[in-house]
């Protein structure tokens, strides 16, 4: 099968990150799963908060010798702040986040973000759980 062109690329992205609807984002305790069933926090105060997405731009690396700029794909990336409703109590129990989720609405699953941050937090009272703008990328290649 073919790989997908620069215009179908672009398009899903904006389709179901901007276009789409709203896209909100989970926190999970260990990997959702492919249905994000798995772990997601809940109680407390805890909510999915939306979360926005810039338009879709070329990702390039360079190749051969001498180097040059090679397309090989396009992504969209997180573009404000996202901020998630403050905790009335500790979270999963005080377990850290592992992982997040997107989805559209507020049920159908997309796909899962793993956390990156080492050690991964947990939240209680008095924390803020703030997803930065920049920090998640969606990548298609």
């Amino acid at each position: 099968m073919a790989g997908f062109s620069s215009y179908l690329e672009q398009k899903i992205l904006n389709d179901i990150l901007r276009t789409g609807g709203d896209v909100y984002v989970s926190l999970h305790t260990e990997d959702p799963t492919a249905d994000g069933s798995k772990g997601e926090v809940s109680g407390n105060g805890y909510a999915r908060p939306k979360i926005t997405f810039a338009a879709p731009e070329a990702v390039y690396v360079e190749q051969g010798e001498p180097p040059e700029q090679v397309l090989v794909g396009h992504k969209c990336v997180n573009n404000a702040d996202t901020t998630f409703p403050d905790p009335t109590g500790p979270w999963a129990g005080g377990a850290p986040i592992t992982h997040m989720g997107l989805w559209d609405a507020s049920s159908n699953y997309l796909f899962t973000v793993p956390d990156t941050n080492d050690p991964h937090k947990s939240y209680g009272i008095n924390d803020v759980c703030v997803i930065r703008a920049g920090s998640i990328s969606v990548k298609l290649d």
